[in-house]
């Protein structure tokens, strides 16, 4: 269990270094449900990897690209600990998907707090007359109800959905392909846009709707 731990880690880090690094509790919340293992565990785990890997608070990087290129060389890295990047890929779309829905891909992994993904008025402001500017304490009511997970699942679901076409011989499976509809279709892409609003990315918002749209058949996703 702890080499197929550290073989998910390598992989997440890999698809992750591909957008913005993730703290080592947002890598634990990304992990597939079927990889159930305790944070403190998984820190040991990722302990153990400090050779490859730097762990700070602006999250888990590796010392040089070079380490990039052997974790994604299967020939370089060996079979025991290599994933491919499409499934990486995969597993992150999908787990994008269900924290904005849920908030967590494991009920096991809440760290005593309620499993809520994106939700109306997911930070409890008080009126919605006021700009974000003068909402009082907002960076506090965002890290207490927008996990840093849920904030990256917001940023980077487009991004992980369309690598998945982009790895040769690869469908992104029928699960990340309802998971996309349902999204569309739900009142979660409306509580997706008032997330990127109040952590100040309407912009990215905007970018991302016309990615989906320029798509060349977005519905096949």
């Amino acid at each position: 269990k702890s080499k197929e731990t550290m073989k998910w880690i390598l992989a997440l880090v890999l698809s992750t270094s591909r957008t913005s690094p993730l703290s080592a509790r947002a890598i634990h919340a990304f992990l597939p449900p079927r990889i159930s293992i305790p944070f403190t565990a998984f820190e040991t785990i990722l302990e153990r990897m400090s050779a490859i890997f730097i762990v700070s608070k602006n999250g888990i990087a590796v010392f040089h690209t070079s380490v990039l290129d052997f974790i994604g060389n299967e020939t370089r890295i060996g079979n025991e600990y290599f994933l491919p990047l499409s499934e990486a890929e995969r597993v992150m779309a999908i787990g994008c998907f269900e924290i904005m829905r849920n908030g967590t891909r494991n009920a096991q992994r809440q760290m005593n707090r309620p499993p809520l993904g994106l939700r109306f008025n997911i930070c409890g402001l008080e009126s919605s007359y006021l700009s974000n500017s003068s909402v009082p304490q907002l960076d506090e009511r965002i890290a207490q109800s927008v996990s840093v997970e849920l904030q990256y699942s917001c940023i980077h679901w487009f991004d992980h959905l369309k690598r998945t076409l982009e790895e040769p011989q690869f469908s992104p499976g029928e699960g990340a392909t309802t998971l996309f509809s349902e999204f569309l279709e739900s009142a979660q892409s409306l509580y997706w846009l008032e997330v990127l609003s109040v952590i100040g990315m309407t912009l990215t918002a905007r970018e991302i709707l016309i990615r989906v749209q320029a798509s060349r058949s977005p519905v096949s996703l």
